[in-house]
């Protein structure tokens, strides 16, 4: 049996079928907004939290980041898509600003794990 993931997990609690049609049948689903959106904030976090010495990256040269790594999938308008847009902006300023005040290099970013419980193996992807 292969891993499981967090998602994978929350899937199945939420609908079996889905799971199925999803995890075993390789049914691909369609593209959402919100997750273009948070796949970019959480890229952006990552780049944030990734430098190799401090500081980390400044406020501009993260909005630039976000700007070239935008995705425009899955939202169902283009005025949708401006609305998200200058949101993640505005929650990256906050961001940078409140973990750029006393900025300390993580142990880890993305740090991959694998457990095996009674058999059944999870990871954290």
């Amino acid at each position: 049996m292969k891993p499981l993931s967090y998602s994978q997990i929350s899937q199945y609690r939420q609908c079996p079928l889905c799971y199925k049609l999803q995890y075993i049948d390789g049914l691909e689903t369609k593209e959402k907004g919100y997750f273009s959106f948070g796949s970019v904030l959480h890229l952006c976090a990552q780049h944030f939290f990734g430098v190799s010495v401090p500081p980390p990256p400044t406020i501009d040269a993260l909005l630039k980041f976000y700007e070239e790594n935008w995705k425009s999938e899955g939202y169902e308008s283009e005025e949708d898509e401006a609305k998200y847009k200058e949101y993640g902006k505005e929650i990256l300023t906050r961001f940078s600003k409140t973990q750029s005040a006393d900025f300390k290099l993580p142990v880890a970013v993305e740090y991959m794990f694998n457990v095996d419980i009674d058999g059944v193996k999870l990871r954290d992807t």
